[in-house]
């Protein structure tokens, strides 16, 4: 049965479902063209009202469905017959297949008919039999089997005594204990666990010793709090990582102190907010760090922007226990400030 691509947002189908009021008018058509395609008809010399109204479990009265129908340019009836429009045009191969159903099918591929019946008898002669055979059987060369004179070579996958079967050599970690506690530890803190033996032996090939490890575990801390890494898509493979050396990106460097631009912005939020607001702890928080790094971001063409935005807040909003400097520089809180001078009620929400 063939149903166009089409059918649900079909002006004719659309025109059914305001006829009837009824959004779920197409199943009755499915229910009718369903049947058609059971009864090998789609003209039907015995279908009422009412019988059609059941063949589409339809829930409208029964003439009024009928007459929705026609309206529709679906049915039509032709005296006492009625005819479902189109179908057969749109299943003229199913059709077809009726056809040749009738005539005992398709004819085998090649055209080649079935063979006749057996004759009644044979004629007892052989057919393309040699008229005598070798005197002795041929013998496998006794080489192949003397494994003196042909030995199979040792399977250096397979130890004495093991049964000979095809496995791969797993890769015994030359790690000594202190290293892969070191590995255990960077693992646990990578946030994508994957590829963990391709980690191994790329975490292996560095030697990282504690010093250098403190620095990887840092620069993870920093880049778990980039957007970037929010999506776990965007997150590397923890051997990728490693290989690519990205503890040393710039961006990902963790210092020991605040940098002199993020100084700016802890002291512009001071000097602008009003004494009600909570101050904030100058100790350093590679947290906070990397949070006023992507708050410059916003606007990194304005280097005044810190100043004129904490400005904005103090003359605009009204401080709540929950909020303060770590709040304000958050995208979600900087872009519903942005968009009009609000009040902290409708900017938290």
């Amino acid at each position: 049965m063939i149903v166009k691509p089409d059918f649900l947002g079909h002006w004719k189908t659309e025109l059914l479902c305001g006829l009837l009021n009824d959004k779920a008018a197409p199943l009755f058509l499915i229910h009718l063209w369903a049947h058609c395609e059971k009864q090998h008809a789609w003209r039907f010399d015995d279908m009422p009202d009412a019988h059609l109204k059941a063949v589409c479990r339809a829930s409208a009265p029964a003439d009024v469905f009928e007459k929705a129908l026609v309206d529709a340019g679906f049915v039509a009836r032709d005296g006492d017959v009625l005819v479902v429009l189109r179908w057969d045009e749109y299943n003229a191969g199913l059709i077809a297949s009726w056809t040749n159903g009738g005539k005992g099918g398709r004819p085998p591929k090649g055209g080649k008919l079935k063979p006749a019946d057996n004759p009644p008898e044979t004629h007892g002669l052989p057919t393309d039999n040699p008229t005598a055979t070798v005197g002795e059987p041929i013998k496998i060369l006794t080489l192949i089997e003397d494994k003196t004179l042909n030995p199979t070579p040792p399977n250096p996958l397979v130890s004495e005594g093991e049964p000979n079967v095809c496995r791969r050599r797993r890769r015994d970690s030359q790690m000594s204990p202190a290293m892969a506690e070191r590995f255990e530890r960077f693992y646990a803190a990578f946030p994508r666990k994957e590829a963990r033996v391709t980690a191994e032996r790329a975490f292996e090939k560095i030697g990282p010793d504690d010093e250098l490890l403190a620095t990887m575990l840092a620069s993870i801390t920093v880049h778990r709090q980039k957007r970037q890494w929010a999506d776990p898509e965007h997150i590397p493979l923890p051997a990728t990582w490693l290989n690519q050396r990205r503890w040393t990106d710039e961006a990902a460097v963790c210092a020991s102190q605040y940098t002199e631009a993020e100084v700016a912005v802890i002291d512009a939020y001071a000097a602008a907010m009003p004494a009600d607001w909570p101050p904030v702890d100058r100790a350093f928080v590679p947290s906070r760090a990397a949070a006023i790094r992507d708050f410059l971001a916003l606007a990194l063409d304005k280097p005044d922007m810190p100043a004129r935005y904490f400005q904005h807040c103090a003359a605009h909003l009204a401080v709540e226990p929950r909020c303060g400097f770590d709040w304000l520089l958050k995208r979600e809180t900087f872009v519903k400030v942005r968009e009009g001078a609000v009040k902290l009620k409708e900017v938290a929400q």
